[in-house]
């Protein structure tokens, strides 16, 4: 009886020791809750051919995917057209976690980063994309940062060596990846 009782002791015990035994890695991703005025990268393919890629069909082969570093989940992949008609990925990488930027109410840093780990076809590319809060006035001089205006948008992306910084908190940068005659690809541009 007694060893049922310990046992039972020991296992109670356990249960409520081990979840307390996590580390920083395993802490949950909270997004920072801001408004998102630029939140998402444009991925353009060009075919080995020059004529149009078949966007349709890599993403049905399940071709293109991405993971991100701080939710370390799958990321948002849609498929979409502008009004010329040009096909075009959208990526959404993830957004800084909240305790990066903000501790309490209080900025602690305008600037942080996060990485897309992206795939396209065989190939893989780390997506660095560095981000930058913006306060309005009206939310500095109530020191409280959700008091309206605040925003975050991408300040620069990073792909291969190659880095491109956004002209205004609007602009949506677009990666441009080449098919090669193999059938992989590389990174073209980033505009």
């Amino acid at each position: 009886m007694i060893t049922k009782f310990l046992s039972a002791l020991f296992i109670l015990l356990s249960a409520m020791i081990l979840p307390s035994c996590n580390n920083q890695e395993d802490a949950i991703y909270q997004p920072i809750v801001v408004t998102p005025t630029n939140n998402t990268i444009k991925i353009k393919i060009n075919s080995k051919e020059g004529g149009v890629f078949n966007y349709s069909q890599l993403l049905a082969d399940k071709g293109i995917s991405a993971t991100g570093s701080l939710s370390k989940s799958g990321l948002p992949i849609d498929l979409g057209h502008d009004s010329m008609g040009n096909t075009f990925f959208t990526l959404y990488p993830n957004l800084p976690q909240s305790s990066a930027m903000i501790n309490h109410e209080k900025v602690i840093s305008y600037t942080s980063s996060s990485t897309a780990f992206l795939r396209v076809g065989n190939q893989h590319f780390d997506v660095k994309v560095n981000w930058r809060l913006a306060i309005s006035d009206k939310a500095r001089e109530s020191k409280e940062i959700f008091c309206g205006g605040t925003a975050i948008f991408i300040e620069n992306v990073e792909c291969n060596g190659v880095k491109k910084a956004v002209n205004n908190s609007t602009e949506e940068l677009t990666i441009t990846f080449q098919e090669k005659s193999n059938g992989g690809f590389e990174l073209s541009k980033i505009e």
